[in-house]
């Protein structure tokens, strides 16, 4: 049955904790879709506003769920520019964005160190080990690695690809809100049975796509997300370790 016949029964806590909701892409989508509306409706600030013509997953649902309380609705001025492969500029961008960045023509809107230290410099390195382990690529063939990476600016195939922007205007605490936006357009892609990549490294080169966009003025770059159905490849089974509760939580007595 479609979406619009799944009754609020369906959506229970012990139905969940059993596992009897199942990995039915229709299911999920209707539990996220749901749940978006549920959040929108506890903060009162639902947009409603459409962002491209038959995009359903990156509606006023996802615009909601990306508010923080504090009420700025940011997203009323967020630019999401969507290129599809019909499209001709994405593929000319699958060319001219890697030539570009091998040549050292890169340009950023926000800045990026990418320098960590301490256990999240160890983190870093064990998310790469990971995925050159699946590559098959081992660490001392650097060009094979580069080659690898400049797979980013090809989308990795993607069909398609949303850029990220913000009003120039805003900062820090605005870049966390776009954040849990693209976290929640990325499981509603997933609920409907896509996979996605955010992709910082599109945020280098704004040389190239802030005219490929025709961006206005007054929005940055801030990143890219690719998005399709999930190949069969060894990379896409890669997970990375995940840092335990008490490292990330701290429960005050």
């Amino acid at each position: 049955q479609g979406v619009g016949g799944l009754h609020d029964g369906l959506i229970d806590g012990a139905r969940v904790e059993e596992g009897l909701l199942g990995d039915d892409p229709v299911v999920l989508g209707a539990l996220h879709e749901r749940a978006l509306r549920a959040r929108a409706r506890a903060l009162g600030l639902l947009l409603g506003v459409g962002l491209a013509e038959g995009a359903r997953l990156l509606d006023g649902r996802e615009q909601a769920a990306g508010q923080n309380a504090g009420r700025l609705n940011p997203f009323e001025s967020v630019l999401i520019s969507m290129l599809l492969a019909h499209e001709l500029e994405l593929e000319q961008l699958r060319k001219d964005l890697p030539e570009k960045f091998a040549a050292g023509e890169v340009e950023f809107d926000y800045p990026y160190e990418g320098r960590y230290h301490g256990v999240f410099k160890d983190r870093q390195y064990g998310a790469a080990k990971a995925l050159y382990d699946a590559l098959g690529i081992p660490r001392e063939d650097k060009a094979r690695r580069a080659e690898w990476f400049l797979d980013n600016f090809r989308f990795f195939g993607a069909p398609a690809c949303a850029f990220f922007t913000l009003p120039a205007e805003f900062g820090l605490r605005e870049a966390c809100d776009l954040g849990m936006y693209a976290q929640t357009v990325m499981l509603g892609l997933t609920a409907h049975g896509l996979g996605s990549c955010p992709q910082t490294s599109l945020g280098f080169m704004a040389n190239v796509l802030r005219p490929a966009l025709k961006l206005p003025e007054d929005q940055r770059l801030m990143f890219g997300l690719s998005f399709g159905y999930p190949a069969e490849d060894p990379v896409n089974e890669v997970r990375t370790d995940r840092a335990a509760l008490g490292d990330a939580v701290f429960f005050h007595q």
